[in-house]
């Protein structure tokens, strides 16, 4: 399975908030959390079953 791992800040301030969502889901999330100007950062791995590696 290949999942994304999609982090933002909302209004830009205040504590980074990091999600595990599927690719098609953290496109529109990035999308539409930069269209609100918040910054945001998007990780993909491919899950193997016993570790994570971010790509």
């Amino acid at each position: 399975m290949r999942n994304r791992v999609i982090e933002y800040q909302p209004l830009g301030i205040g504590a980074w908030m990091r999600v595990e969502v599927t690719v098609e889901v953290a496109d529109v999330l990035a999308k539409e959390y930069t269209e609100y100007g918040w910054p945001v950062r998007v990780y993909s791995y491919i899950y193997d079953g016993q570790q994570n590696e971010l790509n």
